[in-house]
């Protein structure tokens, strides 16, 4: 089973959070978006008779978590995509040996000012951060779930395959070269480079651009997105944790994931992530009309 049709065609959220959290978080009864009790019952509400059972006749698959959904397919994904492919080799290449004094400079350079700035979404980014890309596109995953699917398929993809670099490459992490950095948050336990939030909120991005109308072209929308990606990425290095050299090799791998991705063939199934989720931001037309407020035009 493919994923992505022809034409337009875990991870980090994983080390962080696993892949069963929040399924089974708590003891509430219900099902994922179903609904629930708000306290554990032990007593259920009995049918009146033996006939009155109601529902459909197997899972709605619609209720399943986008994040619990995608790590069902990474298998299938990665049946089809070649981690150590040339083209990923050419564009994470090699970290730099060299003196590392610039890039800790520049991790230093306004560093009170932009944990002030950003210090709250720096913490909320450090694990998941795929409500980010809803909030731009004012989506969420039970009145887009095929675009849910879509964030939380590159989050996963890039995650792996950047995971795949990490260890392969061994950079160390900034602070490792200077203890006395004191990084924000805690230091992810892996190496630095490429940097995993680069590459899968600009391979999320990218996908996204890719579902937007005519491709995102001339679309207002792409650019918030490629924005939110760069920042999100941006973040790491403002909390102590990246080089601005992670960040742009994670930015390069991130295009050829999405690549790799878009040239999968049609899922035979019809299962097909990329036109679905275009179907779902059909809504967001191109067009003149441009948010523009105090001067600041989006």
């Amino acid at each position: 089973m493919i994923l992505f049709s022809s034409g337009h065609s875990g991870s980090h959220s994983g080390s962080h959070s696993g892949s069963h959290s929040g399924s089974h978080s708590g003891s509430f009864v219900g099902h994922g978006t179903g609904g629930g009790v708000g306290v554990p019952t032990s007593k259920p509400l009995l049918p009146p008779s033996e006939t009155s059972f109601i529902g459909p006749g197997q899972y709605d698959i619609g209720m399943m978590d986008p994040k619990l959904w995608v790590t069902a397919k990474i298998p299938l994904i990665f049946q089809q995509i070649d981690v150590t492919g040339a083209n990923f080799e050419q564009a994470v290449g090699v970290w730099p040996d060299s003196d590392p004094t610039p890039e800790i400079k520049a991790i230093l350079t306004n560093r009170v000012k932009n944990i002030d700035d950003y210090g709250a979404e720096i913490q909320d980014q450090s694990g998941y951060f795929g409500h980010y890309f809803h909030a731009v596109l004012s989506t969420n995953p039970i009145t887009h779930p095929q675009t849910a699917r879509l964030i939380e398929l590159g989050t996963q993809v890039a995650g792996i395959i950047g995971m795949h670099y990490k260890l392969k490459l061994k950079r160390p992490r900034p602070s490792q070269l200077f203890p006395g950095l004191l990084p924000f948050i805690p230091v992810p336990p892996h190496p630095s480079y490429p940097s995993n939030h680069s590459t899968q909120a600009h391979t999320v991005a990218e996908l996204l651009v890719l579902a937007l109308p005519n491709g995102g072209a001339d679309e207002p929308m792409t650019r918030y997105l490629r924005l939110m990606a760069a920042r999100i990425a941006k973040n790491r290095e403002r909390a102590g944790v990246h080089y601005e050299s992670d960040t742009r090799a994670g930015r390069d791998l991130a295009h050829e994931i999405v690549a790799a991705l878009a040239a999968l063939p049609p899922d035979a199934e019809g299962n097909s992530l990329l036109p679905d989720a275009r179907t779902e931001l059909s809504h967001l037309k191109a067009g003149p009309g441009q948010l523009s407020v105090h001067g600041i035009t989006g």
